[in-house]
């Protein structure tokens, strides 16, 4: 359990890392593209990310828990690897054959002042999407060998310092917006070759089949990957479905992804914690749920979700309370982003509710209640696109926004309930609720006047919050790690004795 907490922390850190990066790369690309070209490259980007959820049929996921159970030593694991890649490369060509021979029919269907640049670089799509497949069947492969610290740092940092280049690139004027798409295309390639070379150094990375896998085995292999890839699918829908749907809804439909999709980002930066705490720890939940020991599951389960609740907590503050700073630097950046300060705080309501649920897709996930977790997902899909399709008629993007946290909020709290019915575990505990109140006194930052120019209005605000956030949980005792994790840095610093 140590084990999972500490390599936690070393993800969100990179993560949080990988975040200011991404923010820079927006940012430079909001400056620098027209608000079409912004959305073609979020669309692209996006899409496509969608699209991979879809085609790797869930066997990236498959790989980080089966491959506990077919583990390096297993006669079977050189068939299981091969099955696992071999379906979705499958897939890929039976989804790209006829999206390349609907191309006009595609295009046709657009209604967007810009389609000219979908048509313009629409086999970027397919171009993409392969290299994604291939990158995420690979970093499956290297979390599942307990590397997830590696993987993140490839994500979040490699990836995003690569794109970063590209558009410093533009800026100098060294390349023009299609050299740029076509690099982006291509920047794939790198990481892939280097998430490869760690894989490749495992002795479990063997396609040599010493056994085979039977029929039974096969098709439960298919099954637990068919659903994780529909649950999974439906979770990056609901972050990625304005690339979709505003185009067919609305005549501006890239400028609305433009802003909609820098909203998203936004918010998305909040679910670092639960994504981190949720991939590292499902190696040793998958452990735990194997070999029945229902009380430490019950332990990791709750503390890993406090340890999300105060993360998320800390992190909604210093963007709520900078929110009028973040939308006067903004409107200082770049004209058109005006609504961002209305569209944020509605985000961050179901990305809220979602977080203080803690990790209820990891434990089904495990589990042999996956299936429940299925159907959910399959309403929670429904519900979004139903709302999205209405409220964005009557509201645009503020529509949309409310579409996205009303859908999340239900989905979120009966995907709890659900977990507390089946396990007996809630994610809630007296320290959750001292956690709020934390988070109550400190909202009262918002109240006190601006010192003027947003920067160092923004840091003053963040620096106060900080403080008085980790003050509180530290001499409140507020849950195991957080205490530990500063007496640990204040050791390191001698501001106290060991």
């Amino acid at each position: 359990m140590g084990f999972v907490i500490k390599e936690s922390l070393k993800s969100t850190v990179i993560s949080m890392i990988g975040a200011a990066l991404g923010a820079v790369a927006i940012l430079l690309a909001m400056k620098m593209f027209s608000k079409a070209e912004f959305g073609l490259q979020q669309s692209l980007n996006r899409n496509t990310s969608l699209a991979i959820y879809f085609i790797i049929m869930g066997f990236d996921y498959t790989l980080l828990v089966m491959g506990q159970r077919y583990h390096r030593d297993h006669p079977k694991r050189g068939a299981f690897l091969r099955f696992s890649l071999f379906l979705p490369l499958l897939c890929f060509l039976v989804s790209v054959i006829p999206f390349i021979l609907f191309r006009d029919w595609i295009i046709a269907h657009v209604e967007d002042d810009h389609k000219y640049l979908i048509e313009k670089y629409y086999y970027a799509y397919p171009l993409i999407t392969l290299f994604y497949l291939i990158y995420y069947w690979l970093n499956g492969y290297v979390r599942s060998i307990e590397k997830a610290t590696f993987v993140f740092f490839v994500n979040e940092i490699l990836l995003r310092l690569l794109l970063v280049g590209l558009l410093l690139s533009f800026l100098l004027g060294w390349i023009d917006f299609t050299d740029y798409v076509w690099m982006f295309s291509f920047s794939f390639v790198f990481p892939i070759l280097i998430v490869l070379r760690k894989a490749w150094k495992d002795r479990g990375f063997s396609f040599r089949v010493k056994e085979p896998l039977t029929k039974e085995e096969k098709t439960k292999i298919f099954d637990f990957a068919f659903f994780h890839m529909m649950i999974i699918f439906t979770g990056v829908l609901a972050f990625q479905i304005d690339g979709y749907l505003f185009p067919s809804l609305s005549n501006q439909g890239l400028e609305n992804i433009a802003v909609y999709s820098t909203c998203i980002y936004a918010v998305s930066v909040l679910r670092t914690p639960l994504r981190v705490l949720g991939q590292n720890a499902i190696p040793t939940l998958t452990h735990y749920y194997d070999e029945g020991d229902l009380p430490k599951l019950r332990d990791l389960y709750k503390r890993s979700s406090l340890n999300v609740q105060i993360l998320s907590c800390f992190l909604c503050l210093l963007l709520l309370l900078n929110m009028h700073n973040i939308q006067e630097l903004a409107n200082f950046w770049k004209q058109g982003y005006e609504s961002i300060s209305i569209l944020i705080p509605i985000l961050l309501l179901g990305v809220f509710i979602e977080l203080a649920c803690g990790l209820n897709f990891e434990i089904l996930g495990v589990s042999r209640h996956y299936r429940v977790s299925f159907y959910l997902a399959t309403g929670y899909l429904l519900l979004i696109v139903i709302l999205f399709y209405f409220l964005v008629r009557s509201y645009g993007l503020t529509g949309a926004a409310w579409a996205f946290s009303l859908s999340m909020m239900a989905f979120s709290i009966a995907r709890s309930v659900v977990v507390g019915r089946l396990f007996q575990m809630s994610p809630l505990s007296r320290d959750s609720f001292r956690i709020l109140s934390v988070s109550i006194l400190c909202g009262f930052i918002y109240f006190l006047p601006s010192i003027g120019h947003p920067i160092p209005d923004l840091i003053l605000r963040s620096a106060m919050v900080s403080i008085i956030f980790i003050a509180c949980c530290y001499y409140g005792k507020i849950g195991e790690d957080v205490p530990r994790l500063v007496n640990f840095i204040l050791k390191k610093l001698n501001l106290i004795k060991g």
